[in-house]
């Protein structure tokens, strides 16, 4: 996986390809960081805004780290 800008919708459908639609996808990463303190925290440190529509290098980095990269199909 590269490391580096992302829009939030397109970030999720990579680590739920078989969600129904992007909101879904979406709301399953949201419950996927809100399940992880670390991260949780780490994206708030990092000033993570959620009304932006897209995740930094940064921001992207650290859900890579705690949640791994993306399973491939």
């Amino acid at each position: 996986m590269k490391i580096k800008r992302y829009r939030k919708c397109d970030l999720a459908c990579m680590y739920f390809p078989d969600a129904s639609e992007p909101k879904v996808a979406l709301n399953h990463l949201r419950d996927w960081i809100n399940g992880c303190p670390e991260l949780a925290e780490g994206l708030r440190h990092v000033k993570q805004h959620q009304t932006r529509n897209h995740y930094n290098e940064e921001e992207v980095g650290l859900i890579n780290h705690y949640l791994g990269e993306p399973e491939r199909e």
